[in-house]
């Protein structure tokens, strides 16, 4: 066969690998250091990795988070042999979920981290509860709410009242 005959078919079997190349946009230098879970956000809402027990996504769902499905954000690739452009998503299904390791309490079984969504309204609705009971507990050992029979000797509460002043 001529020279010309075996580049052409060379050229031409789609078994040879195809040359992919990445824009800048998705290039990702090897210095720069990635986060495993890090997640592009999505307008609206607060995303959080739950650990894919039954009972702590039964609980999620309670609060109000949905799964976020698959094609909503891109969470980083750490796939070794997959495309480079693809999703990190490890789940066989619709869900963004990946693998978290072993979970200490089931003989090392290895278990599921989902990325879950709540609308930031209900969030800040959360982070206000929470900032109040931190409030609350932090009153309580500055001693401003005080108790006819108090714990705090009278020779420790200004030590301690300055304990837990917030510093401006």
């Amino acid at each position: 066969m001529s020279e010309n005959l075996l580049s052409s078919l060379s050229k031409s079997n789609p078994a040879n690998a195809q040359e992919k190349k990445l824009s800048n946009k998705s290039r990702i230098p090897m210095s720069v250091p990635r986060q495993r879970l890090q997640a592009v956000d999505i307008d609206g809402y607060h995303l959080h990795w739950m650990l894919g027990t039954p009972s702590r996504l039964a609980q999620a769902q309670k609060a109000g988070y949905t799964f976020v499905e698959d094609g909503e954000t891109d969470i980083n690739n750490f796939d070794l042999g997959g495309d480079a452009e693809a999703s990190g998503n490890t789940d066989l299904g619709s869900r963004v979920s990946m693998v978290a390791g072993s979970d200490t309490g089931s003989d090392g079984d290895a278990v599921r981290l989902y990325l879950m969504k709540l609308p930031e309204e209900l969030w800040e609705q959360d982070q206000s509860k929470l900032a109040e009971i931190n409030e609350e507990t932090a009153a309580n050992l500055r001693g401003d709410n005080q108790i006819e029979e108090g714990y705090i000797p009278a020779s420790h509460k200004k030590k301690v009242a300055e304990l837990f002043r917030k510093k401006s």
